[in-house]
């Protein structure tokens, strides 16, 4: 059983939203005090058979009127499970609810358990029970006879009573379902929270702000993380062992007979040791002396397999040995990640060996995993969590762009604070935006750059083609004492023109301001020809290639902007004709590029600076959405326009490029392989 949807209202800082839990994992992100943590605590919450320690201030605005809900849809249960909720599956699913409610004058907290069932419309039937049955049975049982179903709902005595036809609405849905209306609601059940939670997944629960210490005891009432996964490794692993199952068969049959000399039996003859009804026997006539006592039964309960486990320890010597409970943080909770990567191997080799089992699945809750752990670290725990989720299920929040699983965006969640009358809330990702082969392009241009991961954390994302753009954009800002940091502003490089559109379809769902800045590229008349036309003109391969390139590029410009208008309320859009490298004054090919901006960056001075990069970032500073905004915000910068002193047009300007780039290439042998490397790094 797996959790597919999580529906919270009225609790701490939420009004009330909705998570669909996409892949097994939930990644939650956003700034402090947004509510990723009342997200988390109030699964927690719902998993929990206590309301101990809930007060006002856990309902929404502290008004205990607004009920704390929390609704859980479960999935792929089990054959046990699908028997077991047989009369309360919808669509295969489970739906539990969870009503945490206040008395106002005794301050009594006090819970209600819901499970949704598909019933039939029938009149003057709520849900959970048929209201004022006496003034409306007639057209309650007059429903029935309109289905054929009036034997159905007759009790053993032949009668129909609002017992018997409670008790016959199940079967009737089986049987004639499919002949009217079904409606899901709410309804009370008789089954016990321990039945129930029996069959959900086991929380695993680590909090950013609960001491580590917690999660590694090992004393005998302690339920910490620690005890869980090993309990299970090494539970699961001696029962799937054919030759330890036999002991364990052994173990049990010794137990039962234990149990029989320990307890007393309700209908059997009493076959407990002697000593032990000996005395109860005199403590019930010492007893009798003060208070009048009819019995006395000692009950001893045999230890079972599990029990071997209430009072372990682990013993680490990292220079002085000793328990991990009197080690310090980082160590402890190293220890844990550990353990998950221990346990992580015992699911893998267990899938390979018996596919998925149907043992009961853990549901790991961790805040924050970055604590401790330096970055290579923190890359290696996130992979060892995405294989986890295959089988158990993921969530966590963090602040580190280590952890942030790109190839997994649907399961990205943006917790953001609104104001307080509207409660925090959560942006993700609906549906696949790329096609399986451009999937693998985006998860790779991101798997090996995590800093661009840093744009989910941002306030407002700055899209550049490259390194340079970044560089001297960042400088031009220190310079003006704006430091994009401090502003928690992001510029991103996306390695290449090409690639923008990748970025721009993923920041879309999220509610954050993003500025565009892309070259114009522009092509020359000749370089618009056809690739068989440049043949003809006598141009090689590799140079007819390189002007696909440019082609691909200026097409970009069309592509780039049919997407803003999509979302141009929220999309800021800086162009550069012809390009960045122009603006500065660097050649725009080349390996030293970065070089190049950053000593240009260096040399750089409010007083020498032009007034076209203050504009850029002015634009950036002052760029915000707005819901009315009609058409695309757009700072135009053309390089070649501002210098007419030299080029009279655009045209003018690129053709006395190429005539350059043409001289240079008629200087090199075409037939020196090395040379030609040069000619095609130049262009």
């Amino acid at each position: 059983m797996l959790i597919e949807t999580i529906s919270i209202e009225n609790y701490r800082s939420i009004k009330k939203l909705t998570i669909k839990i996409k892949n097994n994992f939930l990644q939650l992100i956003g700034e402090n005090n947004s509510g990723k943590t009342n997200v988390f605590r109030a699964i927690d919450l719902f998993f929990k058979s206590s309301v101990a320690g809930i007060t006002q201030e856990d309902f929404f605005q502290k008004t205990i009127k607004n009920l704390i809900k929390i609704s859980i849809t479960f999935f792929n249960l089990t054959e046990l499970e699908n028997i077991f909720f047989e009369d309360y599956l919808c669509d295969n699913n489970l739906i539990i609810t969870k009503i945490i409610s206040m008395n106002e004058e005794t301050e009594r907290v006090s819970s209600d358990l819901l499970i949704t069932r598909e019933l039939p419309e029938i009149p003057h039937f709520d849900g959970s029970k048929f209201n004022k049955w006496g003034e409306n049975s007639e057209a309650i049982i007059n429903f029935f006879k309109e289905h054929d179903y009036e034997d159905g709902i007759k009790n053993d005595k032949g009668k129909i009573t609002k017992a018997s036809v409670e008790k016959a609405i199940p079967q009737f849905i089986k049987e004639k379902g499919n002949e009217c209306e079904l409606k899901k609601k709410e309804c009370s059940t008789k089954l016990k929270w321990k039945e129930i939670s029996s069959f959900l997944p086991e929380v695993l629960y680590i909090e950013a702000t609960k001491k580590i210490s917690e999660e590694v005891k090992t004393s005998e009432k302690s339920k910490s993380i620690y005890k869980k996964i090993l309990e299970k490794i090494i539970l699961k692993s001696i029962e799937d062992n054919s030759d330890d199952s036999k002991i364990i068969e052994e173990f049990k049959k010794n137990r039962n007979e234990l149990e029989t000399l320990l307890k007393k039996g309700e209908d059997e003859e009493d076959k407990r040791f002697e000593i032990i009804k000996q005395i109860e026997s005199n403590l019930l006539k010492n007893l009798n002396q003060n208070i009048a006592t009819n019995s006395i039964e000692i009950k001893i309960f045999p230890p079972r397999l599990q029990d071997f486990f209430t009072n372990t320890d682990i013993i680490i010597n990292d220079g002085i040995e000793s328990s991990i409970e009197n080690k310090g943080d980082g160590l402890k909770r190293a220890l844990i990640f550990s353990l998950f990567i221990t346990y992580s191997e015992y699911l893998k080799n267990k899938i390979k060996d018996k596919g998925i089992s149907e043992d009961k699945p853990f549901l790991f809750i961790i805040e924050e995993p970055e604590l401790y752990l330096h970055p290579q670290a923190q890359k290696s725990l996130r992979d060892i969590l995405i294989l986890i989720s295959e089988y158990d299920q993921v969530f966590y929040s963090t602040h580190s762009s280590n952890f942030i699983d790109i190839s997994n965006y649907l399961s990205i969640g943006l917790t953001i604070k609104e104001p307080i009358e509207t409660g925090s809330r959560i942006s993700f990702i609906e549906k696949e935006l790329f096609k399986p082969k451009v999937q693998k392009e985006y998860e790779l241009l991101m798997r090996f750059n995590p800093e661009r991961n840093e744009m989910f954390f941002a306030k407002k994302v700055i899209l550049v083609e490259g390194n340079v753009e970044k560089i001297v954009l960042s400088h031009v800002a220190e310079l003006m004492g704006k430091n994009f940091d401090k502003l928690n502003f992001s510029i991103v490089e996306c390695g290449g023109k090409t690639m923008l559109s990748y970025f721009i379809k993923i920041l879309f769902y999220y509610d954050k301001p993003i500025i565009v800045i892309h070259d114009i590229d522009p092509l020359t008349a000749e370089q618009e020809k056809s690739a068989d036309k440049l043949r003809e003109l006598g141009y090689d391969n590799r140079k007819i290639e390189q002007i696909q390139g440019k082609k691909r590029r200026f097409k970009e410009n069309n592509k780039i902007n049919e997407l803003i208008s999509i979302g141009n309320n929220k999309i800021g859009l800086i162009t550069i004709n012809p390009n960045f490298e122009k603006l500065i004054g660097i050649t725009q090919h080349g390996d030293k590029k970065g070089l190049k901006a950053f000593t240009f960056a260096k040399n750089l001075s409010i007083e020498n600076m032009s007034e076209v990069l203050p504009k850029i970032i002015n634009f950036i500073l002052a760029f915000q959405i707005d819901e009315t905004r009609e058409d695309i915000e757009e700072l135009k910068i053309d390089t070649i326009s501002n210098d007419k002193e030299n080029h009279s047009d655009n045209e003018q300007l690129l053709q006395s490029e190429e005539i350059v780039r043409n001289e240079i290439a008629n200087k090199i042998s075409m037939d020196d392989d090395k040379k030609q490397t040069k000619l095609y790094d130049f262009y």
